[in-house]
């Protein structure tokens, strides 16, 4: 995980927008070992980030600071509005800390749509929380 030094400046030029610094953290490339860790078995679509970027203004593509995406955040949306035809389509792309924001729970369960507009959501489903495989079960 991480960047090479050497690969820096070719980072810069790809992201003019973002200074140096944010790719500051990344140095030195290096070995991360993982946790188990729940994954939902379903992308999330363009409608449903919608109604987490009505429900949580922050995250809204004019209110997120350029540090904190990488410098395409929600590329080919207007405003709060995804490209035509592409309600059902996963949302890409989007900031880390967004996608943070938009699951987890304090108590770890997964949060559906509903739960930040007191409305069901169509597609919005409960999945169980299941370690991801590691080890020999990737193999």
């Amino acid at each position: 995980m991480g960047t090479d030094e050497s690969e820096i400046m070719q980072l810069m030029t790809r992201y003019p927008n973002l200074p140096r610094d944010v790719f500051e953290p990344e140095i030195p490339r290096h070995l991360v070992h993982l946790r188990a860790f729940g994954i939902d078995r379903y992308e999330v679509t363009n409608e449903q980030y919608r109604e987490f970027l009505l429900a949580n203004p922050s995250w809204q593509p004019t209110a997120v600071p350029a540090p904190q995406t990488n410098g395409s955040y929600l590329k080919g949306w207007t405003d709060l509005n995804f490209p035509a035809g592409e309600a059902r389509r996963p949302v890409t792309p989007i900031a880390v800390g967004a996608a943070v924001a938009f699951r987890p729970r304090p108590n770890g369960s997964t949060r559906r749509a509903a739960d930040w507009r007191g409305r069901n959501f169509p597609g919005a489903i409960r999945l169980p929380r299941r370690p991801a495989p590691t080890g020999a079960a990737l193999r």
